[in-house]
């Protein structure tokens, strides 16, 4: 899959960034992938779920420059799920990443990174992070390669830089939207928690970290 992803005109990956407020950690979000290589093709997907004005401006100022592919701005705050489901049907991509608007790459090569570590594992998977490095062994199979660790997840995958094949949500389908608006951070990560499809947790060198106290993946 990585061979060929130089070859493909269509984008490989769809990331779909939901954004309520925080105006400096979503430029933050946004031009860390601008600065992303391009070896494996992907594009930006933007939701607001009815933001301040001023960053509203920013992400259509960041749409007409080229950081951003895809922009909807929403009327008012209809919760992430909902906001996640917008930004995943917009693009036909084979895979899927959700990504929170206060994560940020530290390399410009995470993404071919995170392929080449989750080329390690079941390809009828999710792959998300842990924080806590006992996550990865708690589980049996846990995959240590020369890319990094894969730990499995029997319960909730989190859903801060969560990947999805389109061939697991084409089974299992999209966010549920019975979640609540914003503040209810544990909702967005229940989805595929439980599932016929291995969930994946992923541990190596930090590619990318999140910004309130830094949490590094």
């Amino acid at each position: 899959c990585l061979k060929d992803a130089n070859l493909m005109s269509s984008p490989l990956v769809n990331i779909t960034i939901p954004v309520f407020n925080r105006f400096h950690l979503t430029q933050k979000t946004i031009i860390a992938l601008y600065k992303t290589a391009k070896n494996i093709p992907f594009v930006v997907t933007v939701v607001d779920n009815g933001s301040e004005q001023c960053l509203r401006n920013r992400l259509i100022e960041f749409k007409e420059s080229g950081l951003i592919d895809h922009l909807f701005l929403l009327p008012r705050n209809m919760g992430i799920s909902c906001a996640c489901n917008i930004g995943w049907r917009a693009v036909d991509a084979p895979y899927y990443i959700k990504l929170d608007n206060d994560m940020a790459a530290c390399s410009p090569f995470w993404l071919k990174d995170l392929f080449q570590l989750w080329s390690h594992g079941k390809p009828m998977s999710t792959l998300g992070p842990t924080f806590t490095r006992s996550d990865l062994t708690k589980n049996p199979g846990t995959i240590v390669s020369d890319d990094g660790i894969l730990g499995i997840c029997t319960s909730n995958l989190m859903g801060s830089a969560i990947v999805i094949p389109k061939t697991v949500s084409d089974i299992l389908g999209y966010w549920s939207e019975d979640y609540g608006l914003y503040g209810a951070d544990d909702g967005e990560r229940g989805a595929y928690g439980l599932c016929g499809a291995a969930s994946i947790l992923l541990r190596r060198q930090p590619v990318l970290h999140k910004r309130r106290q830094i949490r590094q993946l």
